[in-house]
């Protein structure tokens, strides 16, 4: 049993430092999940995902792999985020096409999108850059969001640099 646990902490532990496409497509990101008191880098109970997401939409086909985001730190408030990866991109559709109904499991989680860093680079611009164009006075319900591009109508805007 002991042996057992080890080789599961080893398995959260070793992500690859490259994910691809295929992978990415099939991960969703749970913000809000407590981190498990006293060791901070195992794998959550899978039990708890599962209840998350079973809340969400009851016929899904399972959880690949489960990992914590970023190092974890004792003056941080807000819990680290969770990467999941289902077993299929079907699911993920189904997950967050009903997520987004709801926003909000038990108050403080949210399962949205899993972004890679550069995406999520690309995601803090576009919202920088919004930002900036709604304080210029342009209306919000102009300003559009497809597939990591912001849109003032039909024309792309370029992004804000940092």
């Amino acid at each position: 049993m002991q042996d057992q646990s080890i080789q599961m902490e080893t398995l959260c532990r070793m992500e690859p430092k490259t994910k691809s496409v295929e992978d990415v497509s099939r991960m969703i990101k749970i913000d809000g999940l407590p981190e498990v008191s006293g060791n901070y880098d195992v794998c959550l109970e899978e039990e708890e995902i599962l209840g998350v997401l079973r809340h969400i939409q009851n016929d899904f086909s399972g959880i690949c792999n489960n990992s914590r985001m970023g190092k974890f730190d004792h003056q941080r408030k807000r819990p680290r985020a969770v990467a999941v990866t289902l077993n299929s991109m079907f699911d993920v559709r189904k997950i967050l096409a009903k997520a987004s109904q709801f926003k909000s499991y038990d108050g403080n989680i949210y399962v949205n999108r899993f972004l890679s860093k550069k995406d999520r680079e690309t995601e803090k611009k576009i919202l920088k850059t919004r930002y900036e164009l709604i304080k210029k006075g342009i209306l919000k319900n102009t300003l559009k969001i497809r597939k990591l591009k912001l849109y003032c109508g039909d024309e792309e805007v370029m992004l804000v640099k940092n």
